[in-house]
C-alpha cells in the first residue's frame, strides 16, 4: 500500500513503469518560474541579436534598426541609428548634417533628415510608412561638430507583410 501524502503540499507524476512519483508543488512552481524566465530571455535575446545591425565608421560604431520590429507594411515605422565611440563604448551626440537616402524595392524614395529625440541621447532616426513589403536600403551621410569629414554607412532591412503576422480563425 502506497504512503498518504497530503494532497496540499505534493502532487504525483506518472512513471514509465507504473505507479507514481510524488514532488512538492514548491518544486514545481520554481521550475515553472525558471523555464518561463529562460523562454523571456531567448526571446529578448534572439529579437535583439536578428533585429540590428552594427558597422564601424572610422572611430564611431553604428547601431541601426527598425522600430518597432518586426517593420511591417502600412504602419508608421522608424530607422533608427544609435552613434557610440568605438574605443569607449561613449554616446555620441555631437553629430549634424544627417541626411539618410532610402532606396525601397529597387526605387529611390527620398532623401529624409534625421533627427535625434530629446529622451535618448546618441540616437537619431527618420520616419516612414512603407506602403508595401519588400526590401529596402538607406544611406546615411553624417558629420561630427567641428569637423568637416562627412561619414557614410550603409544598412539594410526589410519589411513583412501585414498578413503575415495574422491569425487565422
Amino acid at each position: 500500500m502506497e504512503p498518504r501524502y497530503d494532497r496540499k503540499k505534493y502532487y504525483s507524476v506518472p512513471k514509465f513503469a507504473g505507479g507514481h512519483v510524488y514532488r512538492t508543488k514548491e518544486r514545481r512552481d520554481v521550475m515553472r518560474s525558471i523555464f518561463s524566465k529562460l523562454i523571456l530571455v531567448l526571446i529578448f535575446l534572439g529579437a535583439t541579436a536578428f533585429g540590428h545591425e552594427r558597422k564601424n565608421v572610422d572611430n564611431i560604431s553604428v547601431l541601426f534598426g527598425g522600430e518597432p520590429e518586426p517593420m511591417v507594411n502600412d504602419e508608421r515605422q522608424f530607422l533608427r541609428w544609435k552613434f557610440t565611440e568605438v574605443d569607449t563604448n561613449e554616446l555620441i551626440t555631437d553629430l549634424e548634417a544627417l541626411e539618410a537616402v532610402v532606396t525601397f524595392a529597387g526605387e529611390e524614395a527620398g532623401t529624409f533628415t534625421a533627427r535625434g529625440p530629446r529622451r535618448d541621447p546618441g540616437v537619431y532616426k527618420t520616419s516612414h510608412i512603407f506602403a508595401m513589403p519588400g526590401e529596402g536600403e538607406v544611406t546615411l551621410s553624417f558629420k561630427r561638430k567641428g569637423n568637416d569629414k562627412i561619414y557614410t554607412v550603409t544598412f539594410s532591412f526589410s519589411v513583412i507583410s501585414r498578413n503575415e503576422l495574422v491569425i487565422p480563425k
